[in-house]
């Protein structure tokens, strides 16, 4: 995720750009800084120092739980981001199947299959409709 890679470029420890990594790659679990001190096999205090510096960054968003619990979740979209090129953007459901559906440029549908943590995390308001579109269609982005 180019965003990501931007931000991230030399800040970082390896074992935070894995973490992040992994919860890019559909990681089903909450992303608290237990969670990631237990992943990333560093000390809860580093953990916390990680995530504080994420969420400063933009990279990283928390989201309030119940009591005191705080979750996090990633920013796909970069402030800058050329999200204008997509719009009436859905979530659809085709033969049991959730896809992201989106207007590129004014000119063509596209589709894309998303994995159904992604549509969980959308349902939940972890990630908005623009974070799935720019999750799957970043690549178009130039």
């Amino acid at each position: 995720m180019k965003f990501l890679e931007d931000s991230c470029r030399g800040s970082y420890h390896g074992k935070t750009t894995d973490f992040l990594n992994i919860y890019l790659n559909g990681y089903d679990g909450k992303l608290t800084a237990k969670n990631w001190s237990k992943l990333a096999e560093v000390s809860l205090d580093t953990a916390t120092r990680d995530v504080k510096d994420l969420v400063a960054k933009g990279i990283l968003s928390p989201i309030q739980g119940r009591v005191r619990d705080i979750s996090y979740t990633l920013n796909y979209i970069a402030p800058d981001s050329r999200m204008f090129d997509f719009t009436g953007s859905a979530i659809i459901s085709r033969d049991g199947k959730d896809y992201i559906s989106t207007v590129y440029r004014g000119q063509k549908t596209i589709e894309e299959r998303i994995s159904s943590l992604d549509k969980i995390r959308f349902e939940q308001n972890e990630m908005s409709i623009e974070d799935i579109v720019y999750k799957y269609f970043a690549y178009l982005i130039e």
